[in-house]
């Protein structure tokens, strides 16, 4: 795989990626999810790594999600026009209790994937498109789709190794112990 980035044989990266996914057992959890093999899917990898924001009412304490609210422009009181000199204010309604907020003293609340997150799941391959814009471009695309499709098949690979470690005659998991047997 490394050699196939370094020579830019971006079939070779794509086959090799796909060919550990494959040597990984097929079995599926509960909710049917592949239990070792990741998944390639553009719709699940945006889903799993969306970042859903909230914003939390300053008078009820209630979150409400960020794109379920409507901003507007609020008049500001001539005093505070004089003072500040702007004549509006963003603000929003809150859908509970219906006191309007000023987004200055709204606190936004943002959840998502941290770095490093296993997920499962994986982008589709990148798209080369036409053009000498894309030639540098798409090799970053491949490298950064590559690494993350390793860091999930380690992961996972790591976690099927668990689940299979061997137990010795006395129940215990028995330890792997390196160098070669004697003939």
């Amino acid at each position: 795989m490394i050699e196939g980035l370094g020579s830019k044989n971006y079939d070779k990266v794509f086959g090799s990626l796909t060919s550990w996914n494959v040597l990984l057992p097929a079995d599926t959890d509960e909710n049917k999810n592949p239990k070792y093999r990741i998944r390639i899917s553009d719709a699940l990898y945006k889903e799993a790594t969306k970042i859903i924001s909230k914003v939390e009412c300053p008078n009820c304490n209630e979150q409400t999600d960020y794109h379920k609210i409507v901003i507007f422009d609020l008049l500001v009181p001539i005093i505070v026009q004089t003072i500040t000199r702007e004549k509006f204010t963003k603000a929003w309604i809150c859908p509970h209790c219906k006191k309007d907020n000023k987004m200055k003293n709204t606190i936004i609340l943002e959840s998502r994937l941290q770095e490093g997150g296993i997920i499962g799941v994986v982008p589709s391959y990148p798209k080369r498109r036409d053009g000498l814009n894309d030639r540098g471009k798409y090799h970053r695309n491949v490298v950064r789709w590559a690494w993350t499709f390793i860091t999930e098949l380690e992961a996972s690979t790591a976690k099927y190794r668990d689940d299979y470690k061997p137990e010795s005659e006395d129940g215990e998991t028995a330890e792997f112990e390196g160098g070669e047997e004697e003939m």
